[in-house]
């Protein structure tokens, strides 16, 4: 909608009641989007999505029509058009997120992936880490500007709210970007890649997105958790002008690849009509099917 144009849905009555039952699909109904069959309206495009986006990321072929994921459905075209950068660089590695229940703890669909709570264990055994639990500490608390920190927030102990969240995600330079709930991908690391944060993740999860993110240019990827005490190491001995240097990249690889315009240009001007969405659940269910 923010781009110009008004998603027709190929949904009946039932499908369409049916959205009202799930607090994000129920955004089809009060974002007012429209449904086929409105008289007097010509498609600019007619579109299939399939859910099926990891079978499509891996085939090279099929991989320019995955279409990523977004910010948080309750975020996302909310801030899309302020792309907003703090230029004051830092070597702080920033992580806020659920770190318990609600999924983040089951076994991963990609066996390779290291679930988000044994690399966050991991870190809490390293030294240069500051976790913040309450109101006071975090008031007090400043990005580390002459040596690296990881400093997280786990959201059952201390949580940030949206504007705090994007704050922090501009205030740090870097953003360790932890996977969902069973599969590489989260919504956090475009929300930290549209700050200008520059991603720390793992070899699979920069391997996942639309155009695969570049260690040391746009990214800082390690393969297994042992590995990040090193790019800790790397961080330290990484001038500012380099530090700025990959923010710019970030910025670059957002409005190029994740931005909502990126996306409906990609739709829009490509010659092909089927898209691979990133449909968290079913995409994962197709992915269980196709490895049974």
């Amino acid at each position: 909608n923010d781009q110009g144009y008004k998603p027709i849905l190929n949904l009946n009555f039932s499908e369409i009641a049916h959205l009202t039952h799930d607090t994000y699909q129920n955004l089809i109904i009060t974002k007012k989007l429209l449904f086929l069959k409105v008289s007097g309206l010509k498609p600019v495009k007619h579109i299939t999505l399939d859910p099926d986006y990891f079978g499509a990321i891996n085939t090279d072929y099929l991989r320019d029509n995955v279409i990523p994921m977004s910010m948080h459905p309750l975020i996302y075209g909310n801030l899309d058009n302020c792309t907003q950068q703090n230029n004051k660089s830092n070597k702080s590695i920033f992580f806020a997120g659920t770190t318990k229940g609600e999924g983040h703890n089951k076994k991963q669909i990609f066996s390779e992936v290291i679930p988000r709570h044994e690399i966050l264990e991991h870190i809490k055994s390293l030294n240069n880490v500051i976790r913040i639990k309450d109101e006071n500490q975090y008031q007090d608390f400043i990005p580390s500007h002459r040596f690296c920190e990881f400093v997280i927030f786990e959201r059952h102990i201390f949580n940030l709210n949206q504007d705090q969240l994007f704050k922090e995600y501009r205030n740090n330079s870097f953003f360790l970007a932890l996977p969902g709930r069973g599969m590489p991908l989260c919504h956090n690391l475009v929300e930290a890649m549209f700050c200008g944060s520059i991603p720390i993740l793992q070899d699979i999860y920069a391997r996942m997105m639309p155009v695969e993110l570049t260690h040391g240019a746009n990214c800082l990827i390690y393969n297994k958790k042992t590995e990040l005490k090193a790019i800790s190491d790397f961080i330290n001995s990484l001038t500012f002008d380099d530090i700025t240097k990959m923010k710019k990249n970030v910025i670059d690889y957002y409005k190029t690849n994740l931005s909502s315009k990126a996306v409906i240009d990609k739709i829009i001007n490509s010659d092909k009509s089927k898209f691979y969405l990133q449909a968290e659940g079913f995409s994962l269910k197709i992915h269980e099917k196709m490895m049974a």
